[in-house]
C-alpha cells in the first residue's frame, strides 16, 4: 500500500536517494505554431539511460522547517519509493521540483499520487496552479506532465548554457528548458 508523507525529522536520510535514472527512447522537438507550442516525439534507434539531477536548491533541514516549501515521500511499506518537492512562487503558481519514482514502480500511479499531493498542498497554500520545468532531453517527464493535465507554456534554449556538461556539446545538441503549467 502506498503512503504519501511530508518529510519531517527522522526522514532526512531519504532525501534525494530515490533512483532518478530514466530511459530515453525518443527525442523531443518543439513545434511552434502561430499561437501554440506543441511537442513532437520521435523514436531513436537505441534507448539510453540518463541520470536525473538531485535537487540542491533546498537542504533537507530547510524543507523540514519551511512554511512555503515541502518535500513529500511516497512509501511502499517502510521503503521510500518516490519524492516530490513543491514550493510557493512569486507568481502564485507553486513550483514542482524534482519528482522521481523508483524505476521498478514507474507507471503504477506513484508519480500521479505525488503530483496530486503537491496540487493539494499548493491549493491549501493559496496557489493558483502548478508549474514545472523539464529538460527536452527527458521525454518521459514531458509525457507524464501532459498526462497530468499540464500544458506547455514556453521554452528557453539558453537556461542551461553555463552548465559545464552543456558547454561541451555542440549548440544544436544542448538541452532546452520546457515550461509546463496547470491552473486550478
Amino acid at each position: 500500500m502506498l503512503n504519501i508523507l511530508p518529510m519531517k525529522n527522522g526522514m532526512a536520510e531519504y532525501y534525494n536517494t530515490i533512483d532518478s535514472r530514466f530511459l530515453v527512447g525518443e527525442t523531443v522537438s518543439l513545434k511552434v505554431g502561430q499561437t501554440v507550442f506543441s511537442l513532437v516525439y520521435r523514436p531513436i534507434g537505441k534507448a539510453l539511460w540518463r541520470q536525473g539531477e538531485k535537487d540542491e536548491r533546498f537542504s533537507a533541514e530547510d524543507l523540514i522547517s519551511s512554511r512555503d516549501a515541502v518535500c513529500y515521500f511516497a512509501f511502499e511499506g517502510e521503503q521510500p519509493v518516490g519524492q516530490i518537492i513543491v514550493f510557493e512562487n512569486f507568481n502564485s503558481l507553486a513550483v514542482v521540483q524534482h519528482i522521481c519514482v523508483e524505476a521498478r514502480l514507474r507507471r503504477q500511479g506513484v508519480g500521479k499520487a505525488l503530483m496530486e499531493t503537491a496540487a493539494d498542498w499548493a491549493k491549501r497554500h493559496g496557489q493558483k496552479g502548478l508549474m514545472m520545468e523539464i529538460r527536452d532531453s527527458n521525454p518521459i517527464a514531458c509525457q507524464f506532465a501532459e498526462s497530468m493535465g499540464f500544458e506547455l507554456g514556453g521554452f528557453d534554449q539558453l537556461l542551461y548554457t553555463a552548465m559545464s556538461e552543456q558547454q561541451n556539446r555542440p549548440r544544436a545538441l544542448r538541452d532546452s528548458a520546457l515550461f509546463f503549467y496547470k491552473l486550478f
